[in-house]
């Protein structure tokens, strides 16, 4: 393996917002509570560590224990010891609970979370740091995660269950489970069989759990599931807040007008209730009305549903715009990592964090990984191109090309110039000798022609032919870099890099080229 690098803007993936908060988050910082840096960390974890009770401390770790009963690495256990003292904090980054991890960036994230906690660590080491994965149990989106594209074959999760896909059973799993394994069918004892083993669970939820411990439960991952009655418990305060005043919309209305005004467009609209309410099978939102709250087909007034949530508190769900708040309750938090349209939304939120006295995480980009498998990189060798050539425009690559295989064109008017001038000399030569040469050396002349046209013609269709291969392979290679023209981690899976199962292999792999605290876009050229 080799790794290279890009700058994000040389890379021109980026828009100037997300560069920003990529690398220059200065010119945000009236939307940050203190901009992503190194030397900021400490005092980040000064106020939250005046902000995080010892007894949020015992919720958080208590519930823990009970969700990961039965299946502890060492590394995991190692990390919930430390989650007990006061010196410990969390580096946290979130997803939904996509099919089979969904896109590569999900593991980038993960793993990005992984070694900033090994870093801090070494830099701060009066502090302990954890690596925390948020699932997103709650999330009801489900189309939007029930597919992968797998060896050109698209793969759909069917299911009639709605509601939070953390509490979907797994009816119809089953098929796409023997989808996958008929690709690797050739590895029966490759990691994809002990994935797949690990998905069998009552619930989406606890199969994703289980998923994604096998997968990062040896790097000391934590894994935390909101969708707990007693993490919904100490949150129940702000829900009510919500219910009560709606603060949430009128904080967010506030940032969005101030980010408008520097030309950052809003990337979520918050409602005037940020809470769902939520059932095994629903997930309906809660909308105020003049005379109450409507709740599905039912009115009912604010009193009735403060009771509800006083006496169901794991029956409501925040949204989008809570569910940043409801994450740094709950946890020791210091940092968020995550994508730049995730990070665009809270830039949004820090009022809301300021109205609820909870203290506003740094917030982070994600780290950007580029995957070059070891034949893909042969072709690139071959075309006399480099992978940072795929970052341009195709027009531009497809120019470079034909730059260098410059040498391998045609001068036509050279070539016939050449023989005409042979043509001559040879007639000039034999009228020398004997003039009566002059008619029979004519015409040797003129099947020497058709010979030197039939010889150039092949040189031509030769060129043509090795050039339309090339162009086709520049074409291939830039669509599987950058599908529909974007970035490939934003739709390429695990499973497609692992063409022999080798899941824990290709993880390392990424593992050993992410820098936590670095925004370049790292390639990853696989080499056999």
């Amino acid at each position: 393996m080799q790794i290279e690098e890009i700058s994000r803007t040389d890379s021109n993936c980026f828009s100037d917002i997300e560069l920003s908060l990529s690398e220059n988050q200065n010119q945000l910082e009236g939307f940050l509570n203190r901009t992503f840096d190194l030397e900021n960390f400490e005092a980040q974890i000064i106020e939250k560590s005046n902000a995080f009770s010892p007894k949020q401390r015992s919720i958080l770790c208590d519930s823990l224990k009970l969700q990961y009963a039965g299946s502890l690495t060492p590394s995991v256990q190692d990390a919930l010891k430390k989650l007990e003292l006061h010196n410990t904090f969390t580096l946290t980054t979130g997803h939904q609970l996509s099919l089979m991890t969904g896109p590569l960036y999900f593991i980038v994230k993960i793993l990005h979370v992984i070694k900033q906690a090994e870093a801090l660590s070494i830099k701060f080491p009066a502090y302990n740091f954890v690596p925390v994965y948020w699932m997103a149990s709650e999330d009801h989106d489900f189309e939007e995660i029930q597919s992968i594209s797998l060896f050109n074959q698209l793969l759909t999760w069917e299911s009639d269950a709605k509601g939070a896909v953390g509490r979907f059973p797994l009816d119809g799993l089953s098929k796409v489970k023997e989808q996958i394994a008929s690709f690797f069918q050739n590895h029966p004892d490759s990691d994809v069989f002990k994935a797949l083993d690990s998905l069998n669970a009552p619930t989406y939820g606890k199969a994703f759990f289980n998923l994604i411990h096998w997968l990062f439960g040896d790097k000391g991952l934590v894994i935390l599931d909101g969708d707990q009655k007693v993490f919904k418990q100490s949150f129940s305060p702000f829900m009510q807040q919500e219910i009560e005043s709606s603060f949430s919309f009128h904080a967010v209305q506030e940032t969005t007008l101030e980010l408008e005004e520097i030309g950052v467009k809003p990337q979520v609209f918050p409602r005037e209730i940020n809470l769902f309410y939520l059932q095994n099978n629903s997930r309906e939102r809660i909308i105020p009305e003049q005379d109450g709250f409507k709740l599905g087909n039912n009115l009912l007034s604010k009193e009735q549903i403060l009771k509800m949530l006083e006496e169901n508190p794991e029956s409501f769900s925040p949204n989008v715009i809570l569910r940043p708040l409801y994450q740094e309750v709950l946890l020791p938090n210091l940092c968020y990592v995550g994508g730049v349209g995730e990070l665009k939304y809270w830039l949004q939120l820090k009022r809301v964090f300021e109205v609820a006295s909870i203290p506003f995480p740094m917030i982070q980009t994600r780290s950007s990984v580029l995957f070059i498998d070891a034949p893909s990189h042969l072709k690139m060798q071959n075309l006399g191109l480099d992978s940072l050539d795929f970052f341009e425009d195709k027009k531009n690559i497809i120019s470079k090309y034909l730059q260098k295989n410059e040498a391998e064109s045609i001068d036509y008017n050279a070539l016939n110039l050449g023989f005409e001038n042979l043509k001559n000399q040879i007639i000039e030569k034999a009228i020398e000798i004997d003039p009566q040469l002059k008619s029979s050396t004519a015409a040797e002349l003129v099947r020497m022609e058709k010979s030197f046209i039939a010889a150039v013609n092949s040189m031509d269709r030769a060129v043509k032919t090795k050039h339309d291969k090339a162009l086709k392979q520049i074409d291939q290679l830039k669509e599987k870099l950058f599908p529909k023209g974007k970035l490939q981690e934003r739709s390429l899976n695990l499973l497609q890099i692992c063409p022999e199962g080798d899941l824990k292999n290709k993880i390392d792999m990424i593992y050993q080229a992410i820098n936590p605290f670095s925004s370049t876009i790292k390639i990853i050229i696989e080499t056999k």
